[in-house]
């Protein structure tokens, strides 16, 4: 039977409730409109304008928006090899609100071991809470949460493709834009539950990043992007036994390059790792990458 980790339940429970309230207060106020500035960053719709490509959030579209997206997520060591499929589903409920859908196919090489398909399904959903707008800036701060579904094989083949339990994504993001510069911030936790035998370790997320926007030219936006990705797992648990070779504290620096036109989105980026502490005797990493396109399919 799978143990609902208490600390995952609550934290789930304030975050909706943040949404619910935070809904409520703004079907009741209206916000003043501001008529920013159409240039850099700014020179297109909300659901356009550069965002994170490694880090948490920040997904936040306008109300009726809806967005498809394909990411790949090759990673390569000397004896590690994977890559990754993420189909996504994106669409606004409300200017402040957004929800995603995402399904995940993986392949990967660990040591002379293999594994692919599907992984662990997940549905997300992210609130802006505060946001303040003036002719040339935005201050935005969101809480978001996500629930993931055990639909990825532990029995299978190795490595395994899922956690085997559900888990609870919650965390925050601050960010700032203004047509030429942007920066962020952002942090927040992946919860495990426990499954029949296994309890995959925790995450913990500390991330941030800027970037600037390089030119804006014939409706296109063009921005580069540096990212700071730090993640701490903690080591896994089998009937209830430490895993030893398992858990670590990894930081990600990710240069990317973003471009998109009134429908169209790309993005790309490699990830280094100058920070690898792995815990125990695992297989090490040597670098990443991430392509992501998106359609938005109405204006």
């Amino acid at each position: 039977m799978v143990k609902i980790n208490k600390a995952a339940v609550c934290v789930m429970s304030l975050t909706l409730l943040m949404m619910s309230v935070g809904t409520t207060l703004e079907a009741k106020e209206e916000k003043e409109p501001v008529e920013q500035v159409k240039e850099g960053n700014f020179l297109l719709p909300l659901s356009q304008q550069p965002s994170p490509l490694f880090s948490l959030g920040q997904n936040v579209v306008d109300k009726g928006d809806f967005m498809a997206f394909l990411a790949l997520l090759p990673l390569f060591g000397p004896k590690k090899h994977s890559i990754g499929a993420v189909p996504y589903l994106l669409y606004g409920i409300s200017d402040s609100c957004s929800i995603g859908l995402g399904i995940p196919f993986s392949f990967i090489k660990d040591d002379g071991n293999r594994s692919s398909g599907l992984g662990d399904i997940f549905a997300q959903i992210e609130y802006a809470f505060y946001e303040k707008q003036a002719v040339r800036s935005t201050y935005q701060a969101t809480v978001l949460t996500a629930l993931y579904v055990p639909t990825g094989s532990t029995k299978t083949g190795r490595p395994v493709l899922g956690s085997g339990a559900t888990s609870f994504l919650f965390g925050g993001t601050l960010s700032y834009y203004a047509p030429d510069w942007l920066w962020f911030l952002s942090a927040g936790g992946n919860l495990e539950t426990k499954g029949r035998k296994l309890r995959a370790g925790s995450s913990f997320l500390y991330q941030g990043g800027f970037g600037k926007n390089i030119t804006t030219r014939n409706g296109w936006i063009f921005t580069w992007m540096i990212e700071l990705d730090g993640i701490y797992t903690t080591r896994d648990q089998c009937h209830s036994v430490t895993v030893r070779n398992s858990g670590s504290n990894l930081l990600y620096l990710t240069p990317s390059f973003w471009a998109s036109s009134e429908r169209f989105v790309a993005q790309a980026g490699i990830s280094l790792l100058p920070v690898q502490h792995l815990f125990g005797c695992q297989t090490r990493n040597e670098i990443g990458a991430l392509i992501s396109l998106g359609w938005k399919f109405n204006a």
